[in-house]
């Protein structure tokens, strides 16, 4: 048992909770029993993992285990589970958006395609048989089979589907295939024939990624180079044109019949013409690394307020012609969608500024009976990652919450600088409480004026905790401040705890949660912690009301159980890494989880 998995007992509520007779009892399976609802956040490393739907708009990227499938227009969110619970890598829609195919990362990975035309988007077929270490990229379907000698950063498919492009470090190569006479032999897979490009000058150059013309440039090839250079193949497979991007790295090309699309370094995205390789506009580009998004920022102008700064690299790029949209990744996990209707003025109208690497702990902001003294608006919560920043979210619907950059998030708090000017112990205004932190990621609290008898432990931090803090508010409340070597900053507000606190709950190595009586050490009650026969539990939460306890697995599901009873009433998944944290809302309507996939 370890003793950083500890979950106080919240005091009841004045919600009144009537348990169901047995006869009433949901009979659903434990994994529909919750539904998501939301995703912020995103795991786009690449082009290939970003698909844009060209019948709707709809634009699809993963998120761990999940696929959001959200729509720029209505700003909606509806989502694909891969229950497999292995990182999703690469996805491709097909031509007539009905399907959607999934790549997946890690040991002896699949390829699955998903229903897009059933709302519930199940999944109609697997293919386990071929990859053994990854699926990087995909696009259309399998009626033939190659080795390739060279690592394969992207692939395109031609217009009519008669050969298809690979590209990679010092390769670009065309496969040819037969798509008539494989019709007639469907049950056997035939072997394709390729041929390399003819690069010339380029032939040393690492590309980056590709895409095959459309319309009357259905014959050209387009690609990027590492070196931050586009290039034009023609349909001799020679490589005749190239441009330069003035950028120091091309990550990501997507290509219409009116437009070519880069993204490249610095948050750098400019527009061609397929014709002759013409420029015609370079996008405004995103925020800057350490912008105050509750100060806003003016994106028509956006160098005028840092001449310095730092962009963060475009990574994934899919045009929507339909709708006239681009949608964009970035580096950083952050999401744009731009208006390019009038490529003389182009617009943003949407973007989502997500956490960049592991999220480490969330808080729920509580109500209070004075609104006019909440710092924050109703449903707000707070979010803690390796990324040095502390993020502030509201995704409750009909509050006037919008910013410049973000409709979710409220606030970014950057943690890096100021970590290093605290304490290491600290003794609260009035001489009452003592605070002492140390390597074992514990921050231990005493009553000063009881012969410093222990009050609480916080294990909050997952690395040792450099200093610690009180620190007296305007408000008149005590607040505890930490930082620790996992580079966050702590922000606590102390609460008197009520008589009705009795019990303590851990969650346990052997998948049991235990209860303890908080006044005599004793063991009350220990049930199964979760619903499968794997992993650890990793963390433990409970409900305002103490009607639920939610936990957490080392085989990234999530449980919740009936505390009294112990019975499970839901699983979940959808992390691509292990679930770091967990929080029910303050309505318990809602159970926000974080992980490490960010």
């Amino acid at each position: 048992m370890n003793s950083d998995k500890v979950g106080r007992i919240p005091p009841p509520t004045k919600r009144v909770v009537v348990r169901k007779a047995n006869s009433h009892r949901d009979l659903r399976p434990l994994t529909e029993r919750a539904t998501l609802e939301k995703v912020l956040g995103l795991t786009v490393s690449k082009n290939a993992a970003l698909a844009c739907d060209p019948l709707s708009g709809v634009v699809a990227y993963p998120a761990g285990c999940v696929v959001v499938l959200f729509n720029p227009r209505k700003n909606k969110q509806s989502f694909v589970l891969n229950t497999s619970k292995k990182t999703i890598s690469s996805l491709a829609f097909s031509g007539d958006g009905k399907y959607l195919a999934t790549g997946e990362s890690g040991h002896m990975p699949s390829v699955r395609i998903w229903d897009m035309e059933d709302p519930s988007h199940p999944q109609i077929a697997e293919m386990t048989k071929g990859h053994k270490f990854g699926v990087a990229c995909m696009a259309g379907t399998k009626v033939a089979s190659n080795k390739v000698s060279s690592k394969v950063s992207a692939l395109s498919f031609s217009e009519n589907g008669s050969y298809f492009v690979t590209v990679g470090v010092r390769h670009v190569k065309f496969w040819y295939f037969d798509t008539e006479s494989n019709k007639s032999k469907l049950s056997k897979t035939l072997v394709i024939s390729g041929r390399a490009a003819l690069l010339g000058e380029q032939r040393n150059n690492k590309f980056c990624d590709v895409a095959c013309g459309r319309g009357l440039n259905s014959d050209v090839t387009y690609c990027v180079t590492s070196s931050g250079l586009l290039c034009s193949i023609n349909s001799k497979r020679v490589l005749d044109t190239w441009v330069e991007l003035k950028t120091s790295k091309a990550n990501a090309i997507v290509v219409s019949e009116e437009f070519i699309v880069c993204g490249c370094a610095d948050g750098i995205i400019r527009v061609f013409n397929p014709l002759k390789l013409q420029h015609i506009v370079t996008l405004p580009k995103p925020h800057f690394l350490g912008v105050n998004i509750a100060a806003g920022m003016d994106l028509s102008n956006p160098l005028s307020k840092a001449e310095n700064a730092a962009y963060p690299d475009t990574v994934a790029v899919a045009l929507d012609m339909v709708n006239q949209r681009l949608t964009c990744v970035y580096n950083d996990h952050s999401l744009y969608t731009w208006n390019v209707k009038d490529m003389k003025k182009i617009g943003k109208t949407w973007s989502s500024l997500y956490h960049s690497t592991c999220v480490w702990g969330v808080e729920v902001y509580p109500n209070l009976s004075d609104s006019h003294e909440a710092a924050l608006p109703p449903g707000s919560f707070l979010t803690c990652s390796s990324d040095d920043t502390i993020r502030v979210w509201n995704i409750e619907e009909g509050e006037s919450l919008v910013t410049m950059l973000k409709m979710e998030m409220m606030k970014i708090i950057y943690t890096g600088e100021t970590v290093e000017n605290l304490k290491e112990t600290d003794v609260s205004p009035g001489h009452k409480l003592l605070a002492s932190a140390g390597r074992d990621r514990l921050i231990h609290i005493f009553d000063v004026q009881n012969n410093f008898s222990f009050v609480q432990t916080l294990d909050d931090h997952s690395a040792s905790i450099t200093s610690v803090k009180f620190n007296m508010s305007e408000s008149d409340e005590l607040q505890l401040l930490s930082c620790g070597a996992d580079k966050s900053i702590i922000f606590r507000t102390a609460q008197q705890n009520p008589d009705l606190q009795k019990h303590a709950a851990t969650a346990c190595q052997d998948r049991n949660v235990r209860v303890y009586d908080v006044i005599t050490g004793k063991q009350t009650k220990c049930y199964k912690g979760t619903s499968g026969d794997d992993g650890t539990l990793v963390k433990i939460t409970l409900d305002s009301s103490g009607t639920y306890a939610a936990t957490s697995c080392s085989d990234k599901s999530v449980c919740i159980t009936e505390f009294d009873t112990g019975e499970c009433v839901a699983s979940m998944s959808g992390h691509s890494e292990v679930v770091t944290g967990m929080k029910f809302t303050v309505d318990c309507k809602n159970l926000i989880s974080v992980g490490g996939d960010g």
